[in-house]
């Protein structure tokens, strides 16, 4: 009729309500606490892969002292912080999937190379690919109208393969 369902929310208490029968209501408070930590540790990784290990700590630093992170990360009734810790992962393990890497060029200029990912074994191109769409498919499912910019976000990974030269803030 003409009344609206609050769609975002309605996936939410169904996936806390199966992780509470399987870990308990202890466990599943902890959980968002869990995942917005261990999401610093997979930004400093993706970060880390494309403007090498300086940047990705201090990237990770400023990430993990967030008030986004730091406040709805303790509060586990609330979709925010694990929406934000599912994207996080999806954009770690798409990173893993392409391959991207930062190296020190020949003219002591930072560049960014891309190694092709026939390098790397194929049960490991295939589960990280696996894990960035199964984590990108939850943080959809927890906010599916968030999905309409999220689209854009993981296919400029893609473009990030193309970029050539490091960004830098120091000139």
């Amino acid at each position: 009729g003409d009344a609206f369902i609050p769609v975002g929310f309605v996936s939410f208490p169904t996936i806390f309500g199966i992780l509470a029968k399987a870990f308990g209501t202890i466990g599943v408070i902890l959980l968002t606490a869990l995942l917005a930590g261990i999401s610093v540790g997979a930004w400093y990784g993706f970060i880390r892969r494309i403007f090498g290990a300086t940047i990705g700590l201090f990237s990770a630093i400023l990430y993990g002292f967030h008030p986004a992170i730091l406040y709805w990360g303790v509060r586990p009734f609330y979709p925010h912080a694990l929406f934000i810790s599912t994207t996080i992962f999806a954009l770690y393990f798409l990173g893993k999937a392409v391959r991207l890497s930062h190296e020190r060029g020949v003219t002591e200029q930072n560049i960014l190379r891309e190694n092709p990912t026939t390098n790397q074994p194929l049960i490991k191109k295939h589960a990280a690919s696996l894990l960035a769409g199964l984590t990108a498919g939850l943080a959809v499912v927890l906010r599916p109208p968030e999905g309409l910019w999220l689209v854009p976000v993981f296919f400029a990974v893609f473009l990030l393969r193309n970029l050539r030269t490091r960004v830098s803030l120091i000139w």
